[in-house]
């Protein structure tokens, strides 16, 4: 979608055409529209101009995508898109919306994301997004049961604020080596399990680990510089 503004007369300009450009019109098309059909139009200057894919609007930063504010991401709809990507807030999603349906399509080419600090909540955005290998959310305070789930090339993970680690949250990230949560207080059933590269877990706040917090994980040996027993 683009936003025209033409010098001098830019009210006059969108009245006559009606409306902005829709998101399936081209640049090319409204510019021989204005050409052909306004020809007192002397100058077109665009402006705050974001793109859209599949029916997403983002702003391409050029080694990044940061997705419009308040909108709705639909099942499968960043599939195919750049492998750094910023979510601003108000943004909701479906499930699944890094991978198509159904299994065994092509699935996701993201590979980092970017959370406003704004953000505080992580659903079930992430779940089965296998191209992940990096995610970021400086103001992330909770996340879902399964919000990570088998983000299987998953290798960096940074929640500085995160309290606590539900059930099953990071089960089969199985690239997932070592992990940092400095405010983490509480860990739940399975949350890491079958992370089978996991070899340190720094929670120098724990109070409370599950039993089967770290089932499958057999090369796990340090959790808070404290050996596994």
């Amino acid at each position: 979608m683009f936003s025209f503004a033409a010098s001098f007369f830019r009210l006059s300009f969108f009245r006559k055409l009606g409306e902005e450009p829709s998101e399936n019109d081209t640049l090319r098309d409204w510019m021989l529209n204005a050409k052909t059909n306004y020809p007192e139009v002397r100058e077109i200057i665009i402006s705050n101009v974001f793109k859209q894919h599949n029916g997403i609007k983002y702003t391409d930063h050029g080694n990044y995508w940061e997705l419009e504010p308040n909108q709705f991401v639909p099942s499968g709809a960043l599939y195919g898109c750049h492998q750094v990507i910023k979510i601003n807030t108000g943004t909701t999603f479906h499930p699944n919306p890094f991978n198509l349906y159904p299994y065994p399509t092509p699935k996701s080419t993201v590979r980092r994301v970017l959370l406003a600090k704004s953000i505080t909540h992580i659903d079930y955005e992430f779940d089965e997004c296998p191209s992940l290998r990096d995610i970021r959310g400086d103001g992330v305070t909770s996340i879902e049961t399964y919000a990570f789930s088998k983000c299987i090339a998953l290798q960096k993970i940074i929640l500085p604020l995160l309290t606590h680690i539900p059930s099953n949250a990071f089960e089969h990230c199985t690239s997932l080596v070592m992990a940092d949560f400095p405010q983490v207080v509480s860990i739940d059933e399975k949350a890491f399990y079958n992370c089978t590269k996991l070899t340190t877990l720094d929670v120098p706040k724990i109070r409370s680990i599950d039993d089967s917090s770290f089932e499958k994980c057999p090369a796990l040996m340090h959790v808070q510089n404290c050996e596994k027993h």
